[in-house]
């Protein structure tokens, strides 16, 4: 059906042209207008808003130029064709357009390309663009961290890649540039005693609605369940019969996700007190009839964000006077405590989503189990001198000269 402009509000920079639409920018100081040459449907409205969506960011990324002139409007009188030079502003553009990944991954990776390589590259033709050159410009920046540095190289290596697939350039000059090593933090649990002061406060000081916020942070410390997770799990996937839910989805800046984040779906084991908080919590928003488990207890809306949780965290652990560890250090919490009772690392794995090996690496300091203690203790070399030393004393050393 053909819209007329009184029936359909046009977006910004979309106007009525004849029979058609028409797209207008402000690009080099000057107004340019281009004729979209279809009819004014809702559809095609729409798809004309997102072309003149398009052009905006790629103006606003510096990366707007003839060339991108001449592939959005093909049939353009206002650009002279000819043989356009492919920036490195072009190819980042182009990978970003082509990546599939989620919006945070995406963001972030824009984030880098724009504050760190945009600078020194932009304009250059990525076709000449060499490996000594790249070496020297990371050799020259002072990176806070290796970690960091390693982070800011994996979206550049990836343009270039991008470029080769596309022929447009030969080899990958970044393809040397290799990650230095970091230390990586060890993860950092609660204890029992803690996590008992925790989920004591919550139950004891929230009442009314506040009172979600004790089941959330329930759910989280038994089942080891990513924050993006518990945002995203809606009363559709809990089994009460069988007592497990279904994590397929995770909900990342508001929006919700149909993959997780390492885009495999499991089934989590829920024990006795994540089936008891569930059961509270559906009796306590039950009333609303939301698709989702948690909502914010001021609108019972859904939480669109893990902001609201945090500041309540944070706020819970200031009180109780325990040094601050971020949410997702409840999933860490689960795991040590598993580790620590000797459950087997293969289901382990399969209730929190990981790979065996990467469950090992992380989690290597707490698979010590009492079990573990007493076989070590069994190796105990012959006692020399008459000295005997009992576990938790102190041996006095000789003072050197």
């Amino acid at each position: 059906m053909v819209l007329s402009s009184a029936q359909h509000k046009l977006p910004t920079g979309v106007e009525h042209h004849g029979n058609g639409l028409r797209i207008w920018f402000m690009w080099q100081g000057k107004r340019w207008r281009e004729p979209y040459p279809y009819v004014p449907t809702k559809a095609n409205i729409q798809a004309a808003g997102r072309l003149r969506a398009k052009v905006i960011n790629l103006i606003k990324l510096d990366a707007f130029d003839e060339q991108h002139y001449l592939s959005l409007f093909p049939n353009t009188t206002q650009i002279e064709i000819h043989d356009a030079v492919i920036t490195f502003a072009n190819a980042a553009q182009g990978y970003l357009d082509d990546l599939t990944v989620s919006p945070a991954v995406r963001n972030e990776y824009r984030k880098i390309l724009q504050s760190r390589w945009m600078p020194l590259l932009a304009d250059r033709a990525i076709s000449s663009i060499t490996f000594p050159e790249l070496r020297q410009m990371t050799r020259d920046h002072q990176w806070p961290s290796n970690k960091t540095r390693n982070n800011c190289l994996t979206p550049l290596r990836r343009v270039f890649e991008w470029a080769v697939d596309g022929e447009l350039i030969d080899s990958n000059p970044a393809a040397k540039l290799k990650n230095l090593k970091h230390q990586k933090l060890p993860v950092d649990p609660f204890t029992r005693e803690e996590v008992a002061k925790i989920l004591g406060y919550m139950h004891s000081e929230f009442t009314g609605m506040k009172r979600i916020y004790f089941h959330y942070f329930e759910l989280a410390f038994n089942t080891g369940m990513r924050t993006s997770e518990l945002l995203a799990l809606e009363w559709d996937d809990i089994d009460f019969k069988s007592g497990y839910a279904l994590v397929d989805k995770a909900k990342v800046r508001g929006v919700v996700r149909n993959t997780t984040k390492t885009a495999n779906f499991r089934h989590v084991s829920l024990n006795e007190n994540s089936i008891r908080t569930i059961c509270a919590l559906r009796e306590l928003t039950g009333t609303h009839h939301s698709r989702l488990l948690f909502l914010a207890p001021q609108t019972m809306e859904p939480v669109t964000s893990y902001k609201a949780p945090l500041k309540v965290w944070k706020n819970v652990l200031k009180e109780q006077g325990i040094r601050y560890r971020r949410p997702y250090n409840t999933r860490h919490t689960y795991a040590s405590l598993a580790f620590m009772k000797a459950i087997p690392i293969g289901l382990i794995a399969k209730q929190l989503g990981h790979s065996v090996t990467t469950l090992a690496k992380d989690y290597a300091t707490w698979m010590k189990t009492e079990e573990d203690k007493r076989h070590l203790s069994n190796i105990n070399l012959p006692s020399f001198g008459g000295l005997t030393i009992h576990a938790g004393s102190s041996i006095a050393l000789p003072s050197l000269k």
